[in-house]
């Protein structure tokens, strides 16, 4: 593999560190199932991220971006890269929900045990969408405070939602429900939780992202006090050599 003038630290398939100067990126597999490289820029130009984007490219392709606001796009457009897919993006405005209690089949805690999480997210989700046991560590780990909270039945963990609040904004970073129990209002449950969990944490606001053609989590976040915000998100792909 070519270095591309990019000092390189990790091995594929492991978590990937290139840097330039002052400039950084990171690359992983976008999942464990989809073939994808998930590039993030942390610092630098088009010029570096075309470098990076060029190295990544000979381990997997398509290699994509993170999920971003339209108007962030500029520096991957001036790196070669094109939208690939439409997220929606919507937000609870806190002030909007009154108080409550969780429901005795909900439970706050942290990530362990972990591989319960990942097997729930494995069968909840078509394979472009899985976050993968990495993704997970990553969305626990996006913000400063963290809050994973579960919901159950007779036979075991049903769901699990994923919480994270940052400088007073709140954000659902995942939700996941078994399929065996969708459409017993389990997922509302969660947002509920997580909700509350953020308000009591600082939380103005809480953001959500989901796919543009995912209806059924589309219909979730609107019944339980989620609005539209225009634009939404897009993830961008390295256009073919």
């Amino acid at each position: 593999m070519k270095s591309h003038g990019l000092r390189v630290r990790g091995d594929w398939p492991d978590l990937m560190q290139m840097s330039q100067g002052w400039a950084k990126a990171w690359a992983r597999p976008w999942n464990d199932d989809f073939p994808a490289v998930a590039l993030r820029l942390e610092r630098g130009n088009a010029r570096f991220l075309r470098a990076c984007t060029e190295l990544v490219r000979e381990l997997a392709t398509p290699v994509l971006s993170p999920a971003l606001l339209p108007s962030r796009t500029s520096l991957w457009t001036d790196a070669g890269y094109e939208v690939s897919d439409q997220l929606l993006l919507l937000e609870h405005d806190l002030r909007d929900i009154p108080a409550g209690t969780l429901g005795s089949d909900i439970a706050a805690g942290g990530f362990e045990p972990a591989d319960e999480l990942y097997q729930i997210d494995q069968v909840a989700f078509p394979v472009r969408w899985r976050l993968g046991r990495r993704g997970l560590e990553e969305s626990i780990e996006a913000t400063v405070r963290t809050v994973v909270h579960r919901v159950s039945d007779q036979e075991g963990t049903t769901g699990f939602s994923v919480a994270g609040v940052g400088l007073g904004q709140g954000y659902l970073q995942r939700l996941a429900v078994h399929p065996r129990a969708q459409g017993l209002g389990h997922g509302t449950a969660l947002v509920r939780a997580s909700l509350l969990w953020a308000r009591r944490h600082g939380a103005r606001a809480v953001l959500v992202n989901t796919q543009a053609e995912n209806e059924r989590a589309r219909q979730l976040y609107e019944r339980t006090g989620f609005r539209p915000v225009p634009g939404g998100l897009v993830v961008m792909a390295a256009a073919p050599d």
